[in-house]
């Protein structure tokens, strides 16, 4: 096996004289951090203490850093950070000999100094085009952002005071008048494009929609009685 040690006093680069072990090597070419025995099925193997600590941001040495980090460098600006790539050999030769697959990036969420908000992208290469493309991003917030995950959904009671039992990304429900009722978003849409459906124990049916609400109405059918409902339930796709 062979030893990559951190240089001593009075030497100078890598040496197997050093005093002390950084980076271990073996014979398969195998690479050891923190470790002076890496896995042999790992060609990179990092060992160390896991920090407890939940604050990522400091002067120099982010409390929350795991035992491995990739740091962007790049001047601050939204949707930048450090990214792993995942790649492999989709061909013999040609343009396509080596393709990335996929990506994971963290990301900084906007563009203001000093904010340390962040999310997490996921990618992945379309063969039609050959670009990485962004498929998912989880939201500082803790939002799934993609074209199959809920953009909003909420289970509330519509009778008397109206009371929101459980949601995601609505603020709040107004109760526009007996059986009609207004969904309001906590982050607004993009477009107005969007799929959304509600149902209840009577039947629900779309009245409008924008990027800001989404409104229904509580009746058995079209011109029917409008009625309150105890259990209305609406859920958003698309944007």
């Amino acid at each position: 096996m062979a030893l990559t040690k951190i240089g001593k006093e009075g030497i100078t680069g890598i040496s197997n004289a050093s005093d002390a072990t950084a980076i271990t090597i073996d014979a398969s070419e195998n690479v050891g951090i923190g470790t002076t025995v890496p896995y042999t099925t790992s060609n990179l193997n990092v060992a160390g203490a896991t920090s407890t600590s939940t604050t990522a941001f400091g002067p120099t040495n982010p409390p929350a850093a795991g035992q491995l980090d990739i740091r962007s460098t790049d001047a601050y600006s939204t949707q930048r950070g450090g990214k792993l790539t995942l790649s492999g050999n989709s061909g013999t030769s040609g343009a396509v000999a080596l393709s990335v697959y996929g990506a994971i990036q963290g990301v900084k969420t906007n563009a203001t100094i000093n904010n340390a908000g962040g999310g997490l992208s996921f990618s992945t290469t379309l063969n039609a085009n050959g670009l990485l493309t962004e498929r998912m991003q989880i939201t500082e917030d803790g939002r799934g952002l993609s074209q199959f995950t809920a953009k909003a959904w909420v289970n509330f009671n519509g009778t008397g005071t109206v009371a929101i039992r459980d949601s995601h990304n609505v603020s709040s429900i107004t109760d526009n008048g007996t059986g009609q009722y207004r969904t309001v978003f906590a982050n607004t849409m993009t477009n107005a494009d969007y799929s959304f459906t509600a149902t209840s124990f009577q039947n629900c049916r779309w009245a409008t929609q924008n990027t800001s609400y989404a409104e229904v109405i509580n009746a058995p059918y079209y011109g029917a009685t409008h009625t309150d409902a105890s259990n209305v339930n609406v859920i958003v796709f698309g944007d």
